[in-house]
């Protein structure tokens, strides 16, 4: 893993269906971006804006490391709101 860099990339699901698509992040070892692949699972889970969000950790050769669905604290609003 010496001479790896490490990609992460997010997708947010919107409530209304569209998909953002966040910029790729690159980190230049396997620590910093683990470190930054749970560091955005752990925000995911705590955003109301997005329904559910895709992150996926993969490396310069093609392995992909970690990829994680996560179901967020996204609350539909009742009918009358």
């Amino acid at each position: 893993m010496d001479d790896l860099q490490f990609y992460i990339n997010e997708i947010q699901h919107r409530p209304d269906g569209i998909k953002n698509v966040q910029e790729t992040t690159i980190r230049n070892s396997f620590a910093t971006g683990m470190a930054y692949f749970y560091d955005r699972c752990s925000k995911a889970s705590g955003s109301t804006q997005f329904t559910k969000v895709a992150i996926i950790i993969y490396d310069s050769d093609g392995h992909v490391i970690d990829n994680k669905e996560i179901k967020t604290s996204y609350v539909a609003p009742t009918e009358g709101e």
